[in-house]
């Protein structure tokens, strides 16, 4: 995990918390923010998933050459959680 978010607690080194970092940078509008301030987010967000603190469940996916029918399923709200498309 970066230091980047106990950076911004005024130099204090805190404990992380997944649900205030999710809020602090994730919730934000993004229009208008800097690139490096968006990869930076980016950074943050993988390394929160791939820590284990956030657990991202699949509960559908479809080839990307069913992308339309994907599309329907998602309009019609036949999905529950994520849907991937893949190669």
């Amino acid at each position: 995990m970066s230091d980047r978010l106990s950076e911004r607690t005024e130099g204090a080194k805190t404990k992380f918390n997944a649900t205030e970092a999710i809020i602090e940078n994730f919730c934000r509008p993004i229009v208008g923010r800097e690139r490096s301030d968006l990869l930076a987010m980016a950074e943050d967000l993988f390394d929160v998933v791939l820590s284990g603190a956030v657990k991202i469940e699949i509960n559908q996916s479809h080839p990307l050459k069913d992308a339309a029918e994907a599309h329907r399923d998602l309009e019609s709200r036949k999905t529950v959680g994520s849907t991937v498309l893949t190669g």
